[in-house]
C-alpha cells in the first residue's frame, strides 16, 4: 500500500463539494470577459473571485462589480486553490484563454508572453447548472 493510501485511511480527509464556488468562478470569468475591451489576466480573475483589495482592483473599481464577493469563500479559500481551479477549468475547455507572444524589441529574437482569459465556453453555464 502506498503512502497516499495509508494517509487517506489514517487521516480520513473530508470531501467538500465545491460546485457552487466553481459556478461563482465561472460567473466572474463570464462577467469580466463580456463586452470588455481590456485584457483580463488569470490573476485578475483570482483576485476578484477572492475579494482582493489590490491597487488594481480599486483603480478599476472592480470591487463594485456584482460578481465581487461580499463574504469569504468556504471551499476555495486560498489563492493557490483558486488558481488551480481556474487552470483546471481551462484544461477542461470550460474557460478559454489566449497566449500572446510579443517581441521585447523590434529587432529582438526574445519573446515575452502573456496569458489572458478570453471567456467561458458557450455551453459551460448551461452544463454547470444541469450538473447541480
Amino acid at each position: 500500500m502506498c503512502n497516499n493510501c495509508k494517509n487517506r485511511i489514517a487521516y480520513k480527509p473530508k470531501l467538500l463539494d465545491g460546485k457552487e464556488e466553481i459556478k461563482k468562478l465561472l460567473e466572474v470569468v463570464k462577467y469580466l470577459t463580456q463586452e470588455r475591451e481590456e485584457q483580463i489576466y488569470p490573476d485578475d480573475v483570482v483576485d476578484i473571485f477572492r475579494g482582493g483589495k489590490t491597487a488594481k482592483i480599486k483603480q478599476k473599481k472592480w470591487d463594485s462589480l456584482p460578481v465581487y464577493p461580499t463574504e469569504k469563500r468556504k471551499i476555495l479559500k486560498t489563492k493557490e486553490l483558486v488558481q488551480f481551479a481556474l487552470i483546471d477549468l481551462v484544461i477542461r475547455g470550460l474557460v478559454q484563454e489566449k497566449i500572446i507572444l510579443r517581441k521585447t524589441f523590434e529587432s529582438s529574437k526574445i519573446l515575452s508572453s502573456n496569458i489572458i482569459i478570453t471567456g467561458v465556453a458557450s455551453s459551460t453555464q448551461a452544463n454547470a447548472n444541469m450538473q447541480t
